[in-house]
């Protein structure tokens, strides 16, 4: 089975943590390249977001675990807030970029770097929940299969 949202979940994790670094450079040099970057790269970082929950709530009925599920929840509901976290941040950035000053810029670096410390809880959590969904389908793979048993009419011919 292929799993999609593990294979896409990369590209958002990626662009929004490269717009961290072009945050914290833009902080010690000319801004206005930087914010095109970084606005740039949350723009497509957010799409990406919508493709990695999309394809996460996909997925999702192959959890049967109780446990797994608990986590999943987690999980889930996290993604939704960093979308709207970033959306949020992408919003501000868009409308403010041109007179976004000093202090205000710095404000935004803040929350981003918050957001950024989430994306990597979100990461180890997604990781921990794909660790222990590959020992539950070994487990399972390893019960044995109850074979039919074959009816025995008294019959021989």
């Amino acid at each position: 089975m292929i799993k999609y949202h593990e294979a896409i979940v990369h590209f958002p994790i990626a662009l929004l943590l490269t717009a961290l670094i072009f945050c914290l450079i833009g902080t010690f040099y000319k801004r206005g390249l930087f914010k095109e970057i970084i606005f740039w790269n949350l723009v497509l970082g957010v799409l990406a977001t919508g493709g990695a929950i999309y394809t996460g709530f996909q997925e999702q009925e192959q959890i049967k675990d109780l446990q797994l599920r608990e986590i999943l929840d987690i999980h889930r509901r996290n993604a939704y807030i960093l979308g709207i976290i970033f959306l949020c941040l992408l919003i501000w950035m868009g409308w403010r970029k041109k007179g976004m000053r000093n202090l205000e810029y710095f404000a935004w670096v803040s929350f981003y770097i918050i957001g950024s410390f989430a994306i990597g809880y979100q990461g180890y959590m997604g990781h921990e929940m794909s660790a222990k969904m590959d020992e539950y389908e070994i487990r399972e793979a390893s019960k044995p299969v109850p074979q039919k048993k074959e009816l025995d009419y008294g019959w021989n011919f």
